[in-house]
C-alpha cells in the first residue's frame, strides 16, 4: 500500500538556517503541514530505502536543494530513478537553488517528472503555488 500524506513535506537541504526559515514559512502558510528535515540526498535516499513496502509513509512534497556537499540533487535523482518508488510517482519533487546555472535549469527540464524549479529565496507566494497544485 502506497501512502502519501498531503500535509507532510520533506525539506532536503544542508543549510540548517534555511531548514529553519523554510519550515517557519511553510507553517505560516499552512500550520497543519508536518515538515521532516533531511540534510543531504543520501539521508533522504536512506529514508526511502528504509520504508516498509506494505506501509509506506511518504511525504506528499519534497523540496530538495540542488547543490549539497554529500549527495547533490542530481546524484540523488540517479539513484531515485532506480527505485520502485520512482515508478509509482509517490511524491512531488521540487528542486531549489540559489544559483543561476543554466546547466541546472537544462537538467531540470530534461526530467519531466519533477515539480517546480524554485530559485531561492523562497517566499509565501511560491509555497502557495505548490499547495495550489495538489
Amino acid at each position: 500500500m502506497n501512502t502519501s500524506f498531503d500535509k507532510h513535506w520533506a525539506i532536503v537541504d544542508d543549510d540548517t538556517i534555511f531548514q529553519y526559515s523554510i519550515g517557519r514559512l511553510i507553517r505560516s502558510v499552512d500550520p497543519s503541514i508536518k515538515i521532516t528535515p533531511y540534510f543531504d540526498g543520501n539521508e533522504f535516499l536512506a529514508f526511502l530505502n528504509s520504508q516498509n513496502r506494505d506501509d509506506l509513509q511518504l511525504p506528499s512534497d519534497v523540496l530538495m536543494d540542488i547543490n549539497m556537499p554529500m549527495m547533490d540533487a542530481w546524484s540523488f535523482l540517479e539513484e531515485y530513478e532506480k527505485l520502485d518508488l520512482f515508478k509509482e510517482k509517490s511524491f512531488r519533487l521540487h528542486l531549489m537553488t540559489s544559483s543561476i546555472s543554466t546547466e541546472d535549469r537544462k537538467l531540470y527540464e530534461e526530467k519531466d517528472y519533477l515539480g517546480h524549479y524554485l530559485v531561492k529565496p523562497i517566499n509565501e507566494e511560491i509555497i502557495k503555488t505548490i499547495l495550489d497544485k495538489k
